[in-house]
């Protein structure tokens, strides 16, 4: 990819959102990403907006992505994300949406792109080393059990290996930050040295990963599912979703042995 023209698209993109009183900044968040065979990487952008105005920027997040230049084609599989194609320059951009307080959690390597008084490079050079520095609880109780049932209907329609992705998103996303959080673990901790912190009786996190099979799938959304429920008191979450009870009697109902074979591997 041309480099010229991740500078020509990033150029354009910031003249108009710098315009916008409710974003802060935004910043690249593709050092996770596959590199290309030129050295560059997808380019993958997050607009950070102020706590208070999140609600309303995601309603507009499409407008957003107009206005950064001559959109051709976008769409939306989760809410805080945009997957976009460009035209002059012909390019494809990943746009995430996040508050700043959200901004350290991201995986992989952040920088910044542009932003208001400094408030990006602020919040990323805040030391992380404590619960307090997590996503707040109702952050991963307000995406758990949505992407825990999404996944569920991906294996039951025999999408497997979506459903393996979306497990995927489950485990960095959710499990391993509440993990982080709960044995107050700096926040890039790895994982290999994160799974020895759990209950040995209980689900770990190689349970987790399923083969291409439906029912493997369903094992492995029941012990993700164990996990949760290990994690949430000390990760903080008091409030219940009330998605929870139909998530749970969706994912029983149409995967029962997987419950109860999910230690059987």
């Amino acid at each position: 990819m041309d480099l010229d023209i991740r500078a020509r698209f990033l150029d354009g993109a910031v003249r108009a959102w710098s315009t916008d009183a409710r974003l802060l900044g935004v910043a690249r968040a593709d050092g996770h990403r596959p590199t290309y065979i030129d050295g560059t990487r997808e380019l993958v952008l997050v607009l950070v907006c102020r706590d208070e105005a999140l609600a309303g920027v995601l309603a507009e997040r499409l407008d957003l992505a107009k206005a950064a230049g001559p959109l051709l084609q976008a769409f939306s599989e989760d809410s805080r994300r945009l997957t976009c194609l460009y035209d002059r320059p012909l390019i494809h951009v990943e746009l995430d949406f996040a508050t700043l307080t959200e901004l350290g959690h991201l995986e992989g390597k952040t920088s910044v792109v542009w932003e208001h008084s400094g408030a990006l490079t602020a919040r990323l050079e805040r030391p992380m080393s404590g619960p307090d520095d997590a996503p707040p609880p109702h952050w991963f109780e307000g995406r758990f059990w949505v992407w825990v049932h999404q996944a569920a209907c991906m294996a039951q329609q025999r999408r497997v290996f979506d459903c393996i992705t979306l497990l995927g998103t489950l485990r960095e996303q959710v499990l391993v930050p509440m993990l982080r959080a709960v044995v107050r673990a700096p926040p890039r901790t790895l994982l290999s040295e994160l799974g020895t912190r759990l209950p040995p009786d209980g689900p770990q996190f190689e349970d987790t990963v399923a083969r291409p099979v439906p029912e493997d799938c369903g094992r492995a959304l029941h012990a993700t599912v164990g996990i949760y429920d290990l994690l949430r008191t000390g990760a903080g979450i008091t409030h219940a979703s009330p998605a929870e009870p139909a998530v749970r009697n969706h994912l029983a109902r149409h995967f029962p042995q997987a419950r109860r074979d999910r230690r059987a591997r």
